[in-house]
């Protein structure tokens, strides 16, 4: 029984212990507050109040700091979009060097080719000059050619001279006279021989008046002045010595109804065949005379007069 009551008196005085400490942690924690209350009404006694003014002042100097900071942001903008100009610009005169790179390229290659085409155009050049000068030499050997074999068929078939009068002439040819203006008032009907044919200029009718012969001749009219071209293939044929042509005898018949003579214009082509037509006109009495014609020449008449070689 007496250890009993040992072990209550132990628990007693824990409880007492327990008691007192808590009771001194609550009197610290009270002493604790009433320590921060008191602290905290001093200092809100110890600061003093705000003035308007000073606010004033203060919102001043937040327009002014963000009045900086908004000076600052626009001129960050304004450097950016610089920046951004600058690339730009320079993208651009990249392109420009790029497409004048190309365009000096292309200049270069049209200066080689124009270049090579004056050189081409020079030996060209070079070439029809030489060309034409052997062109021109051989139509003067073709021409010289030509006027030899005239004057050997005109000697072949005994050809007085276009210049030759009356006195002039072989004895044996003076039956036939050869008229010129000096020595007949007969008048001409003129004749280019060509190709091998005779062109009267005028077909000689039943009444024995003339008329221009446009199926011989291509003819252009100009107020007083006519252009008579030969058409090829639509004059008199010859035939041959032994047996003229019919076309011939009725040209020999025109003369013979008009009174007029012949007055040929010889072409260097037709000489044989004029030689056939002559001695058909003298076998016949009729009367003819004769001048040099070049194969590209026209007959003129003006007023029923010809310009030309034939007169």
């Amino acid at each position: 029984m007496r250890k009993k009551n040992a072990t209550d008196d132990n628990l007693d005085m824990l409880l007492d212990a327990m008691c007192n400490a808590l009771g001194a942690v609550v009197f610290i924690a009270l002493l604790l507050g009433v320590m921060a209350f008191t602290q905290s009404s001093s200092e809100n006694a110890s600061t003093p109040p705000v003035a308007p003014t000073d606010i004033e002042a203060q919102i001043a100097v937040t327009d002014a700091e963000l009045t900086q900071t908004q000076a600052a942001l626009a001129t960050l903008n304004i450097s950016n979009q610089i920046t951004g100009d600058t690339q730009r610009l320079q993208a651009e005169k990249q392109a420009q060097w790029q497409v004048l790179t190309a365009q000096i390229a292309r200049l270069r290659a049209e200066k080689i080719t124009t270049e090579r085409q004056i050189a081409t155009l020079t030996a060209g050049a070079q070439n029809d000059a030489k060309s034409r000068a052997a062109t021109i030499a051989e139509l003067t050997a073709e021409q010289q050619k030509l006027a030899a074999e005239f004057a050997a068929k005109s000697r072949q078939l005994s050809l007085p001279s276009p210049a030759a009068g009356i006195n002039e002439l072989p004895i044996e040819k003076k039956r036939v006279v050869i008229p010129t203006l000096r020595y007949t008032k007969m008048q001409p009907l003129y004749v280019i021989v060509r190709g091998g044919q005779l062109f009267p200029v005028w077909k000689i009718n039943a009444n024995g008046k003339r008329e221009l012969n446009e199926q011989a001749y291509k003819i252009t009219d100009s107020f007083a002045r006519a252009i008579c071209e030969p058409r090829n293939g639509r004059g008199v044929a010859v035939g041959t010595a032994d047996q003229p042509s019919a076309g011939l005898k009725d040209f020999a018949a025109q003369l013979r109804r008009s009174g007029m003579y012949a007055d040929f214009g010889l072409c260097p082509d037709s000489v044989v065949e004029f030689g056939i037509a002559r001695d058909y006109l003298k076998e016949n009495d009729l009367e003819y005379n004769w001048k040099p014609w070049r194969n590209d020449q026209s007959l003129v008449l003006v007023n029923g007069t010809p310009q030309g070689e034939i007169q």
